[in-house]
């Protein structure tokens, strides 16, 4: 007799509506990895990313999701460097 109560049903399939790990997503701006997004409630989105930088001032940029990479491209290099000092610093504390 085990202490620990057996909480397996046998059901595989219920499994997979369950979000057992955090999702990650590997960032990369204008082709160079900038860190990692990762997604720790049900409600975050990968693509809160271009909320954020929208609200940091950042316009000139088009995103794209491809598999686990968001791949951000800055339109102007002269917001390059700023841009990818602030996602540097976000992605670090988040």
């Amino acid at each position: 007799m085990s202490f620990f109560p057996n909480f397996y049903h046998g059901d595989t399939d219920i499994r997979d509506d369950l979000k057992l790990e955090h999702d990650r997503y590997h960032v990369y701006l204008n082709g160079k990895f900038v860190g990692d997004k990762v997604l720790l409630g049900e409600s975050d989105s990968i693509f809160d990313l271009n909320n954020y930088l929208k609200r940091q001032g950042f316009n000139d940029f088009i995103s794209d999701l491809e598999g686990d990479h968001f791949l951000i491209e800055s339109k102007n290099s002269d917001s390059y460097t700023l841009m990818k000092r602030d996602l540097e610093g976000h992605l670090s504390i988040r």
